[in-house]
């Protein structure tokens, strides 16, 4: 979990670097604005949508990223009163049956434009959430084989070496710690971590995965067997699945996963049931230590 969260968490800055490129947001939500309003094309309803003054306010010369259904339900009303669109026409379809339930309230107009917009942008929202979460596999991807993040070869690291094993664990707990101490100073974080500087991405992700002592990095050289390459591929790709899932999901679970950790066993429940095999426990039978050991 610990390696899928650092990874997730540079592939989402440069997630962002293209997002903001390219414009995707803005991108995104004309495309459902168009789709909204009947104007796929940009020739009618929807142009004079994104000429309007409130519109070309909110861009600073770039598309807007998001507009609340306030502003959306301002600006069709001011369009509808103005420009008299809304009034029959292909392009102003929609607008038609919104009109038609609000009747001649112009209130109720806002507010029906407005739960219109919401519920459309639900959509268009779980649209750019699926995109997302490609381009993150993607990334995944490409950072995973460079990097030779072998998610096979990690776990059987984790599984056969104690040590390594217990100095993740524990930079996992001080990244959990980190977060929560930022938390508390920054209500409005989303991961509660820190994403690493753009032009440094890669380099950080790099060296703290180095610092956990895990096999990355083509130290070793590259496999030397069809099967080896055919192992590295699929730890790759698992790397790059659970890095689709995104740093926010990894880091929820990894906070759950270690507050069950440090729970231990339930309140009123026998130490010696709570124990894992092999290890003694005050009240263990004594016959009971030598079978459990050699198990």
């Amino acid at each position: 979990m610990l390696v899928f969260l650092l990874t997730s968490l540079a592939c989402s800055v440069l997630q962002e670097i293209l997002a903001n490129v390219t414009s995707w947001r803005g991108r995104n939500l004309r495309a459902g604005i168009q789709g909204l309003l009947n104007d796929p094309h940009m020739t009618g309803l929807a142009r004079m949508f994104y000429q309007h003054p409130l519109i070309v306010g909110l861009s600073g010369g770039r598309l807007p990223s998001y507009l609340s259904g306030s502003t959306f339900a301002k600006v069709v009303a001011d369009l509808a009163a103005q420009q008299g669109v809304g009034r029959g026409g292909a392009s102003a379809g929609p607008l038609d049956v919104v009109m038609r339930i609000a009747g001649n309230d112009p209130d109720k107009f806002r507010a029906e434009l407005e739960a219109w917009y919401n519920e459309a942008m639900d959509r268009v929202g779980g649209w750019y959430k699926r995109n997302v979460q490609l381009v993150l596999f993607m990334f995944g991807f490409v950072l995973a084989a460079g990097l030779n993040i072998n998610t096979l070869a990690i776990a059987h690291t984790f599984w056969t070496q104690p040590l390594v094993r217990e100095l993740a664990v524990t930079r996992a707990e001080e990244i959990i710690a980190e977060a929560k101490k930022a938390q508390a100073g920054d209500a409005g974080s989303n991961t509660g971590m820190a994403n690493p500087e753009p032009p440094g991405v890669i380099p950080s992700l790099q060296k703290q995965l180095n610092d956990l002592q895990v096999p990355v990095g083509w130290g070793s050289g590259l496999p030397q067997s069809t099967m080896k390459w055919l192992e590295a591929l699929a730890g790759w790709l698992i790397t790059a699945c659970a890095t689709a899932l995104g740093s926010q999901f990894w880091f929820n679970l990894l906070g759950r996963a270690l507050q069950l950790r440090a729970a231990g066993p339930k309140p009123g429940e026998p130490a010696s049931e709570a124990a894992p095999d092999g290890v003694a426990t005050p009240g263990a039978e004594p016959a009971m230590q030598p079978a459990r050991a050699q198990a």
